[in-house]
């Protein structure tokens, strides 16, 4: 039997709709064939597909249900198991303001713009502390959306080669990037949302060689990678 020739045929039509002919060669072998295109689901009643609705698990964020606050008791870390490094030095980070010598973003585009962090003691973070700025859902969300479809890469970021004194070598090194922080390694940074300081959403960290050192498990993982 020789095999169809499905150049003959359009794959986005229903092999069972009437205004649809096969080739005669081929209309012995249409029942063989596997049904092709689209099938339209039904049409749903609103009312019944709605109720089905409410007996399916929820996903994402549903607007009927009242979310509850969790036990904060169980997400603090116990002291025997806060980092042991020292407290960190900067209390305040403050972005340093743009030059009038600094070039504008390109044309539709900003630059990042970071908040003051100020450092906070707490049990919530295993490194004992964190650095968190205010963020306000209902004025800050909207305009971070923009920002983060819009954002430039500042130029101050592009690193330069620049002469030690004290070693007669060559150094990569940048400025100081306007309107962003230096992140000091080996601490969390958070929003607060909505001035709530049990309310935080962690934003990141950076860690070093010497700042990982003061990890509780660093010995352990130094070992397992030497084996």
């Amino acid at each position: 039997m020789a095999a169809p020739d499905w150049s003959k045929t359009d794959v986005h039509q229903h092999y069972d709709s009437p205004w649809l002919t096969l080739p005669p060669s081929e209309q012995a072998l249409s029942t063989y064939r596997p049904k092709l295109g689209f099938h339209p689901s039904p049409v749903r009643d609103p009312e019944d597909f709605a109720a089905q609705l409410k007996k399916r698990t929820l996903f994402g964020h549903p607007r009927d249900v009242v979310p509850e606050q969790p036990n904060l008791d169980e997400f603090l870390y116990l002291p025997e198991e806060l980092s042991p490094a020292p407290p960190p030095v900067e209390q305040t980070l403050i972005p340093p303001s743009p030059s009038p010598n600094d070039p504008p973003p390109p044309n539709h585009f900003l630059y990042p713009k970071a908040g003051i962090f100020k450092l906070r003691k707490t049990s919530a973070f295993q490194r004992g502390y964190v650095y968190t700025t205010p963020y306000n859902r209902e004025n800050s969300i909207a305009t971070d959306h923009y920002r983060m479809l819009h954002v430039a890469t500042p130029p101050q970021l592009t690193p330069r080669r620049v002469l030690d004194p004290a070693t007669q070598q060559l150094q990569y090194c940048h400025d100081p990037v306007p309107d962003c922080i230096q992140m000091v390694p080996g601490v969390p940074y958070a929003f607060e949302i909505d001035g709530n300081p049990n309310e935080l959403h962690t934003i990141g960290a950076v860690h070093t060689f010497e700042s990982l050192r003061h990890e509780h498990d660093f010995c352990l993982s130094m070992t397992i990678r030497c084996l």
